[in-house]
């Protein structure tokens, strides 16, 4: 009769515990939407402006509101939610004023991001000479650039996104623009 007490307990127990719903799923990690880039087209952007280039097709190329001047541009990429910033100055004799400021600009990030890669490039026939600087972290400025002509004019632009900075989920937007970036410089003329 112990024997089977014994029996019917441990099958009663054995019955609960199967009952028991185990909790096995496994948290999802954090995931970040897909982002569709726009195809790398381009179109010759030409104005009044002392300039011109190609500009992605994927990008609207908008005059800057309140700007001092009408070659002050916004290139927005509405799909990215990204803004490049023109800015066109007529060099005087403030060449070396001009060139402190874009390294000013460039190395005010330097203590938020992880890395600065400049590239300069020259464009002899053109007349076009500048740098461009990747900026690896989480910065508020990913991408920056300027061209001149050392003499008469100073262009620059910088990549500026909607959102909170976090490197790892920008850099294909980052890349993206980086390319569309490069292909503006290349084909950078001025009138």
């Amino acid at each position: 009769m112990k024997f089977m007490v014994y029996i019917s307990c441990v099958l009663s127990i054995l019955t609960l515990t199967r009952c028991v719903e185990e909790d096995n799923t496994i948290p999802k990690p954090i995931g970040y939407f897909r982002i569709d880039m726009p195809a790398q087209e381009y179109s010759l952007y030409a104005s009044e402006c002392p300039y011109v280039f190609e500009k992605p097709e994927g990008a609207i190329l908008m005059d800057k509101p309140g700007a001092k001047s009408p070659c002050f541009k916004d290139l927005y990429y509405p799909t990215l939610k990204a803004t490049v910033y023109f800015t066109y100055i007529t060099i005087d004799s403030n060449f070396a004023e001009i060139s402190k400021f874009t390294d000013d600009k460039v190395y005010e990030h330097h203590t938020m991001a992880s890395g600065i890669q400049p590239r300069e490039f020259a464009n002899y026939e053109e007349n076009v000479y500048g740098t461009a600087y990747s900026l690896m972290g989480d910065v508020a400025v990913n991408y920056l650039f300027f061209v001149t002509d050392s003499v008469n004019h100073y262009f620059a632009g910088q990549l500026y996104f909607e959102s909170v900075p976090n490197y790892d989920s920008l850099q294909p937007c980052i890349q993206h623009i980086e390319a569309d970036m490069q292909h503006l410089i290349e084909t950078f003329k001025w009138k």
